[in-house]
């Protein structure tokens, strides 16, 4: 078989999880803040907070900018739910937006008067932040779940805006299960702190809860696996931007296939390989009987039927998000990914197109 991802784990962070488990700290040790230093080099921020998955990432940041109730936060509507989980969680509303149909991020021109904005690289490719900025006055809070090493104009994601990663183990480099923020204020990182531990602040021995907050924290063996993960960052997003080379060399000539575009002054992570083909779901299942595992992301979030019965939306409101999420299929890439299986790759889906 061939999964759509697969993560990439080696002797290194065997080796750092047994280092661990002999050490004596399993949480509350030296490792996360190792991790949170060498991550918040690698992005260029100034800090970077460790949590226990990207969905408690986003929490905490939109929580932390906005701690009372309904604001309205800009929202793609084509991206995973729990972009969205986490703005209802925090006590606000989510305003759903449609997308590029070039780049499937969030389209800056689409964005309604809102007080926040969630763009989510979608597959990894940076959204327009230069755009989105200009486009209206409101707090940008990233939503980097697929861009882990991506650029934008140079910088990395992650250096810019307060931004939230995640490292489940389908991402670009995984904890197991973990999350980061990434932000260079000095006040919204104190506050992340705590929040992450149920708002506490110590004085000495006795502790006080100054700020809401829950039980979010990392562990010292994500961190420890996250140290090396990062370490292989770079060189296993050039293998899969090299997959995805070699996937559009094809794919470009085929007039039944429309990729996602990428622009120059970007660097995608490619976290994916989205593909929009007429016959999806035929090809998938042809697919799947070669051996081949695909996925679709996503259906959008406001066609979701919790959405629907809580906020009203109906089919038809993003209709580019909508006409995305029917053809839309993600294939296999990951570092692991050898070549023969990525030619195996493309002859089944020429076979099956």
């Amino acid at each position: 078989m061939i999964p759509y991802s697969l993560h990439s784990i080696d002797e290194e962070e065997e080796r750092a999880v047994m280092e661990i488990l002999r050490s004596g700290y399993l949480t509350g040790g030296p490792k996360v803040a190792e991790f949170e230093a060498k991550f918040a080099e690698y992005v260029g921020a100034k800090y970077a907070i460790a949590v226990n998955s990207c969905a408690a990432a986003l929490y905490l940041a939109i929580k932390g900018i906005f701690p009372g109730k309904w604001v309205r936060i800009a929202v793609p509507a084509l991206t995973y739910v729990a972009t969205a989980n986490a703005v209802v969680l925090a006590g606000h509303i989510p305003v759903f937006t449609d997308v590029d149909p070039e780049t499937f991020c969030i389209n800056p021109a689409k964005i309604p008067d809102v007080e926040g904005v969630i763009p989510v690289h979608y597959a990894g490719h940076p959204c327009d932040l230069d755009a989105i900025k200009q486009a209206g006055d409101w707090v940008i809070t990233e939503d980097a779940a697929h861009a882990c090493g991506a650029e934008y104009k140079g910088k990395k994601i992650g250096s810019i805006n307060m931004t939230c990663f995640s490292f489940h183990p389908c991402k670009n480099m995984t904890t197991a299960e973990g999350g980061m923020i990434t932000t260079n204020s000095d006040t919204l990182a104190e506050k992340l702190r705590r929040m992450r531990l149920n708002g506490i602040a110590k004085d000495g021995v006795y502790q006080d809860m100054i700020d809401w907050g829950f039980k979010f924290n990392m562990n010292e063996i994500s961190a420890a696996i996250g140290i090396e993960q990062l370490k292989k960052l770079d060189r296993m997003n050039e293998r899969r931007v090299g997959i995805a080379a070699r996937y559009e060399r094809v794919f470009m000539e085929m007039s039944e296939i429309k990729t996602q575009k990428t622009f120059p002054e970007t660097l995608t992570s490619r976290h994916l390989f989205p593909i929009l083909v007429k016959n999806r779901d035929e090809l998938a299942a042809h697919l799947q009987s070669k051996g081949i595992i695909t996925a679709i992301h996503y259906k959008p979030v406001h066609l979701m039927s919790w959405y629907r019965k809580k906020y009203g939306y109906k089919e038809g409101d993003f209709p580019i998000a909508e006409e995305i999420a029917k053809r839309v299929l993600s294939i296999p890439i990951y570092p692991d990914m050898t070549d023969e299986q990525v030619d195996y790759v493309i002859q089944a889906i020429k076979e099956g197109i």
